[in-house]
């Protein structure tokens, strides 16, 4: 691993300086899918010239692609590793500490962190999923609704699936936590966010806010579009009112298109949840925001978080079909409607780096070989239980 990290670092330097952008690869970051390079122009270095040298990057270390991003004086250059891993929901969750009431897990962030969203908070509220099909993200809005129902109780959460073209939801069908048998007819679905705003009309009347209904839509875009200017005004209302009320929105979709979701979207998603889309101009849409790279993603499971301005690049963590079942089942069958109850069954590592899940601390400078000008090269694999919450 380690030669691989110096090789890439060393193709990386050739390139700025093959076109006058002297710089150097002074740390970096190894992730389960990618690894973050680190560079630091040197003075008088065009920062501006190195984004727009990502394809000859990608050519160079033999990649599809390089996602290039700025902060503050410095440039992080994005790379795909060939031996890429998935990032398990069940074993994360069990190495996890005590998790907050009322928050979904989402996966791990670029420093091998847990993220996690607290859906009360006002910061959160509701939540838009993107991405083309492949992006993962109906696999991630099952984790997300799986990793609430393990961690809370029916009086601290309930769930409501609203799923058009069918399958998306199918193995959670049998969750006790679920409100209504998931929807797939558009009539039935007007029907049940109707109800749901009457409900939250009546719990605003009585001061009340739970439990938490949390709604997943599996391609809103679908949603409006069939279900006319009714569905927007119910989709409208509960994202515009619903936080106070104790009733939250996650809505997917794949057509991240302002003619599409632009209206519903403008103001009422405050947290986006972004994977590879076709096109810088679907990314600023999915995004809230502009320059965020998402048309330069991975796919399968490979998001940003954006949040209150700030980008956050995190693997969704995947559970299988097999794993849903089995869970769902332990909940219909009594067992504690909790966490941890898998510990023993499944001995799968959290996030695989190649050591078979095992945390990785690479030295922090490495003696094989120093980077040119006499700075050494710093590449870490970073893993913690400690979690990052959105709130």
């Amino acid at each position: 691993m380690r030669q691989i990290l110096e090789y890439q670092a060393d193709q990386i330097e050739m390139v700025l300086h093959s076109h006058r952008t002297p710089a150097r690869v002074t740390g970096g970051t190894v992730t389960p899918r990618w690894v973050r390079y680190q560079v630091s122009p040197a003075i008088g270095a065009r920062i501006n010239a190195i984004s727009k040298l990502s394809e000859e990057i990608a050519l160079r270390l033999g990649v599809g692609n390089v996602r290039i991003t700025r902060q503050g004086g410095k440039i992080h250059i994005e790379v795909p590793r060939q031996d890429a891993q998935a990032v398990r929901l069940l074993p994360l969750l069990n190495r996890l500490p005590e998790t907050p009431r009322q928050s979904a897990v989402l996966g791990l962030d670029e420093g091998g962190v847990p993220l996690l969203l607290r859906l009360p908070s006002p910061d959160v509220a509701h939540v838009l999923v993107a991405g083309t099909t492949g992006s993962g993200k109906t696999a991630l809005a099952r984790s997300m609704a799986l990793s609430l129902a393990m961690n809370n109780r029916l009086g601290e959460v309930q769930l409501v699936m609203i799923d058009p073209k069918g399958g998306g939801f199918g193995p959670l069908i049998g969750l006790p936590h679920l409100l209504r048998p998931v929807v797939r007819e558009i009539h039935q679905a007007v029907f049940l966010l109707g109800d749901l705003v009457e409900e939250m009309v009546r719990r605003d009347r009585d001061g009340i806010s739970e439990p938490r209904v949390v709604i997943f839509i599996d391609e809103v875009a679908d949603l409006l579009d069939q279900g006319g200017n009714a569905m927007g005004r119910l989709l409208t209302r509960l994202t515009q009112r619903g936080r106070s009320a104790g009733i939250h929105i996650v809505a997917c979709t794949q057509k991240p298109l302002a003619a599409s979701i632009g209206s519903l979207t403008k103001s009422n998603f405050p947290v986006r949840l972004v994977g590879s889309v076709a096109s810088p101009d679907d990314a600023k849409v999915a995004a809230g925001i502009g320059g965020t790279g998402a048309e330069k993603l991975l796919g399968r499971g490979d998001f940003l978080l954006v949040a209150k301005g700030r980008v956050t690049r995190f693997q969704a963590a995947f559970v299988s079909g097999l794993e849903m079942r089995r869970v769902v089942e332990k909940m219909n069958e009594g067992a504690r409607r909790s966490r941890r109850w898998l510990a023993e069954e499944t001995p799968i590592a959290l996030a695989a780096t190649g050591t078979g899940g095992r945390p990785v601390l690479l030295p922090g400078s490495l003696p094989s070989k120093k980077r040119k000008g006499g700075v050494k090269n710093r590449l870490k694999a970073l893993f913690g239980t400690q979690l990052k919450l959105i709130k």
